[in-house]
């Protein structure tokens, strides 16, 4: 049988960069990780240990109580029951514990979707003209508020509780949805382990307690696996149109909430592209090419018409900040966002002046590090942008303040909040950045998510190098843009669960001496 070619070197070009990026992630998890050993409790130290040895029991003796689980169907309900249980209550008092007054752009955002004035709350009256990409995501939230005012909910509070249950709602879904997709692309067992890390990972976290776009692109990019699962198991030609047309309306939709949503597209467009070439079907890429652009493009010009011509919020294009803007920010510092650059920006009137003055900067960044210091900062950032497992919860400055709820807060919700909001036992005004000593456990499991990665890239199936090649993507993006911390890689993260999965099945299969598709 004649070997793909163009398949083995794509393999190997995404393979070696990934794998790059992932071990200087890993040695940078590894080392947040020996930091949290040193702040955490002795209560989470404990935990840690028991989990490390229980990891090790369960490798190591073949017949384990966890095997007896798996294979009992009665036990499998039962622990399934117990966990989405316990998952919602957590979920719902979470949002209880920790919904507040929010700075940055979850404010302004949340604000004007709430009809309330950006002035006198302190805010710029020009933000969604700096910003309009973030246009769609105060729509949602005015549609939202609508709603919330006919079943009489009028308060801003309301607002932030609703918009965080919502947040977990798509989270929950995403994870059924992950779920189903994976068992239809790769199998039962492969599907099971990213399920369970998408589980551990995002559906406890406090970070989709906030309403911003980070949580509604993490489901948008799950509803797009979910829809190409859907296309490689249609078996009519109308199915398969019918799957390409919604990808491409949930890819313009996607692209509004975040533009780097579209990175997936482009990764399937050449997985694709490389597959139908392979067996010369020049014509279905045409037509799927074809079928794409018109749904992407339809749902783009509907949305993009809306924004203009919307009553919600004036936007001047003219003061939109250019995509050299944000290039330059990536470049200088941690990579991550620059007051200064924003003032400045500010400042220039004209938007060819404007393009200039942050072309100019980029030119001067690359000038003064030169190819060795540049090459060093990029190491730098990658660790900046992947090597925290809470997604960045409390690096913020005050994303999260001022809680509502003061009072009458159940034991649950005291816990929460003594968790993710204290400091050497004292609520502080933000978020605790290391969970008040218990991140040490969720950066273990991080890290040992960081290294399945590594055990899917010596795989080369062309539906693998489809995630290999979108967390590459992702993460380029976020070394050449704004980026400098870990929440913006939440948007990436359902690709990166899947190809942990698949590494996780692959070391199992190493370690039980067993193989299986």
């Amino acid at each position: 049988m004649k070997k793909n070619r163009l398949k083995l070197i794509s393999n190997f070009t995404i393979s070696l960069l990934l794998y790059s990026l992932i071990v200087i992630s890993i040695l940078g998890s590894s080392a947040e990780l020996v930091n949290d050993l040193q702040t955490s409790t002795n209560i989470v130290v404990i935990l840690f240990l028991l989990l490390v040895m229980l990891g090790v029991a369960c490798i190591a003796i073949r017949h384990n109580p966890f095997l007896k689980i798996r294979n009992s169907p009665k036990w499998r309900y039962v622990l399934l029951f117990l966990s989405i249980t316990l998952t919602i209550l957590w979920q719902f008092n979470l949002v209880f514990a920790l919904a507040g007054r929010m700075g940055w752009d979850p404010a302004s955002t949340s604000y004007v979707s709430t009809k309330q004035s950006l002035a006198s709350a302190g805010l710029d009256v020009n933000y969604f003209s700096y910003y309009p990409n973030n246009f769609l995501i105060t729509a949602i939230g005015r549609w939202f508020w609508n709603f919330l005012n006919l079943v009489g909910y009028h308060k801003y509070s309301d607002f932030v509780i609703g918009m965080g249950l919502l947040n977990y709602l798509l989270v929950d879904l995403s994870i059924l949805l992950l779920y189903r997709s994976l068992n239809s692309i790769f199998n039962k067992k492969i599907s099971c382990l990213s399920t369970f890390i998408s589980w551990i990972m995002m559906g406890f976290s406090p970070v989709n307690v906030i309403p911003y776009t980070d949580t509604y692109a993490y489901f948008i990019g799950i509803v797009l696996i979910f829809i190409v699962a859907k296309f490689l198991n249609s078996n009519t030609q109308k199915k398969k149109v019918a799957c390409t047309i919604v990808f491409g309306l949930v890819v313009g939709i996607g692209y509004y909430i975040k533009p780097t949503t579209f990175i997936f597209s482009i990764a399937l467009g050449i997985i694709a592209a490389l597959f139908l070439a392979h067996q010369k079907k020049y014509r279905n890429i045409v037509i799927l090419s074809l079928l794409f652009m018109l749904s992407f493009g339809g749902t783009y010009l509907v949305i993009n018409q809306y924004q203009r011509h919307n009553s919600i919020v004036k936007i001047d294009y003219n003061k939109a900040f250019p995509m050299s803007h944000f290039i330059a920010m990536g470049m200088k510092g941690n990579g991550g966002y620059s007051l200064s650059d924003v003032k400045k920006n500010i400042e220039i009137k004209d938007p060819e002046e404007r393009r200039a003055f942050n072309n100019n900067l980029i030119k001067k960044e690359l000038s003064e590090k030169g190819m060795e210091g540049y090459i060093s900062f990029l190491v730098k950032k990658q660790i900046k942008n992947t090597q925290n497992g809470t997604f960045g919860w409390g690096e913020e400055g005050n994303y999260l303040y001022q809680l509502f709820k003061q009072k009458g807060l159940n034991q649950l919700q005291k816990k929460q909040r003594k968790i993710f909001m204290f400091y050497k036992g004292q609520q502080i005004q933000g978020a605790s950045v290391n969970w008040t000593g218990h991140k040490l456990t969720i950066q273990m499991i991080w890290l040992v998510v960081l290294i399945g990665i590594l055990f899917s890239l010596r795989m080369n199936s062309f539906r693998i190098q489809l995630f290999k090649l979108s967390v590459l993507g992702g993460m380029l993006f976020l070394l050449i843009f704004e980026g400098g911390r870990s929440r913006y890689l939440i948007q990436f993260l359902p690709f990166l669960f899947v190809l942990s999965g698949v590494g996780m099945n692959n070391l199992f299969i190493v370690l039980f001496d067993k193989y299986s598709e």
